[in-house]
């Protein structure tokens, strides 16, 4: 597993279903721009990018509400730090 954060720019190039799995919480930004990735089995095999380019979405407006909604968030217990950087 990575070291990247939700605001890191190499998310991008994750898969839909990696991103959700370790940040769960990111699942309220999907909602949020209306996207069908939630329980879509395409969602293991779609990038971020590739939502962002599908649904005419700004990656970096893509990033940032994924980094908002999993702000404070934590996976296996590992504290993720978010204020390293910006999109």
């Amino acid at each position: 597993m990575t070291n990247e954060t939700p605001e890191s720019p190499a998310l991008l190039d994750w898969a839909v279903e990696s991103v959700l799995e370790r940040w769960p919480a990111a699942s309220e930004a999907l909602i949020g721009f209306r996207v069908g990735c939630i329980g879509c089995q395409l969602s293991a095999f779609h990038t971020l990018r590739e939502v962002a380019m599908i649904y005419g979405l700004s990656a970096a407006d893509l990033l940032r509400e994924i980094h908002l909604a999993t702000r404070g968030s934590s996976t296996s217990g590992n504290t993720v730090a978010f204020e390293q950087g910006e999109v």
